[in-house]
């Protein structure tokens, strides 16, 4: 016997999914197991020292580079060999783009939902 045409198109249906409710589910889970950890945290036992695990820790400083403040000039660049005269006024092949230049529209972003595929049974 064939199936009912109303039986194969509810199955063809896609479920729609609302994302702002999956989102706060997610929200809602992080922040129970946060909320978990921190009583858990509070409930220590007697006999854990979290003064002595804290005196534990080595704290190291260490001098960091100071970046310079004099910028690069066209001569320095030349001089250094860095730039050459002949590539002055060349096209831009590889689309290369200035620091600070405005930039476009940004792409949009989509959610994509992941479903399980049914393993075929023989």
């Amino acid at each position: 016997p064939e199936p009912e045409p109303a039986a194969v198109t509810a199955k063809k249906r896609k479920e729609k999914l609302n994302v702002l409710a999956m989102a706060a589910r997610h929200r809602e889970e992080e922040e129970a197991r946060a909320r978990a950890e921190r009583e858990d945290l509070a409930n220590l036992p007697d006999d854990i020292d979290l003064a002595e695990i804290r005196r534990l820790n080595i704290v190291e400083e260490m001098e960091i580079r100071v970046p310079t403040r004099d910028a690069r000039t066209r001569e320095k660049d030349v001089a250094d060999g860095r730039w050459n005269p002949k590539w002055n006024g060349m096209k831009n092949f590889k689309k290369f783009r200035s620091r600070g230049e405005a930039t476009g529209r940004l792409p949009v972003r989509t959610i994509v939902a992941l479903q399980e595929v049914k393993n075929k049974e023989f």
